[in-house]
């Protein structure tokens, strides 16, 4: 909801427009996830993670700093599936495989999951009558820091 209203406030496309990308972006997201997986066993969980931060930085570079349809397009159809999909699906569980011994492994997942749902339990108990509307207004969330 927030990258909807970004999109169309700044970059000044249309709903619909602006729905096809979102829609597009994630079908990207997915297809570049799987293959996130199969360029860590190609090429190793260091080199894929630096491949796609730099790709993920340069994406999010775009979309704070650019203001016409072609950056939009670009950060979304090419940095973030390359950047942020690669980062998002195999990549830890495969670095946990490969950096913990049979003996800790099990651990290491426990601790993995546990601070997922951890922060996820975080997240869901925040008060949404203090915090539920700075995604919505912008403005408000300004106001709130200014005093």
């Amino acid at each position: 909801m927030v990258q909807y209203q970004y999109f169309t406030n700044e970059f000044g496309i249309s709903d619909t427009e602006c729905g096809s990308l979102l829609g597009f972006k994630a079908t990207l997201d997915v297809v570049f996830g799987m293959a996130g997986g199969l360029a860590v066993d190609a090429f190793g969980v260091r080199k894929t993670t630096l491949f796609a931060l730099a790709m993920a930085i340069c994406g999010r570079f775009l979309l704070a700093f650019g203001r016409t349809k072609v950056q939009l397009y670009t950060a979304c159809l090419f940095f973030s599936p390359f950047g942020e999909a690669f980062l998002m699906v195999g990549i830890y569980k495969v670095a946990l495989y490969k950096l913990t011994t049979p003996r800790i492994r099990p651990f290491a997942f426990g601790v993995q999951y546990s601070t997922w749902n951890f922060s996820g339990a975080l997240l869901a108990s925040r008060p949404a009558h203090r915090f539920g509307s700075l995604c919505a207004s912008p403005h408000k969330s300004l106001r709130l820091f200014q005093g």
